[in-house]
């Protein structure tokens, strides 16, 4: 079963293969001028809406048909080349759908006896491309 994607990864779920989202939140907010005013307190201007963040998990296993080094990498190379991505899951596009990833950190969870990484959590954050 197909969860959802980011750019050309597909997140999926079945009795064989494994990729998927944990833990997604989103930040939204808006933008505040602060003018300053001699001896009295400021005034604040509403400027406008600011972009929205998100953050998500994501569980990478060996054991479920998921080379976790090549999805991480897949990843790293989207954030490095400042590529915009739609963002899907289910069957709807998440906020305004595109999104690029700000920052990325790689948790190793298990190895093989050969050294090679068998289970890796990423942690991805995302930032609206408007």
């Amino acid at each position: 079963m197909i969860v959802g994607s980011l750019g050309k990864t597909i997140f999926g779920c079945s009795s064989f293969y494994i990729k998927t989202i944990n833990d997604l939140s989103g930040d939204k907010s808006v933008r505040w001028i602060e003018h300053e005013v001699m001896h009295g307190k400021p005034k604040l201007q509403f400027e406008g809406v600011a972009l929205d963040e998100l953050k998500l998990n994501i569980h990478l296993n060996a054991a479920w048909n998921v080379n976790p080094t090549a999805a991480a990498k897949e990843f790293e190379d989207y954030m490095k080349k400042g590529q915009k991505l739609k963002f899907i899951l289910g069957s709807r596009v998440v906020g305004s759908g595109w999104y690029v990833i700000t920052s990325m950190s790689e948790t190793y969870k298990a190895y093989t006896s050969l050294g090679n990484v068998s289970k890796m959590e990423l942690s991805l954050s995302l930032k609206e491309y408007n």
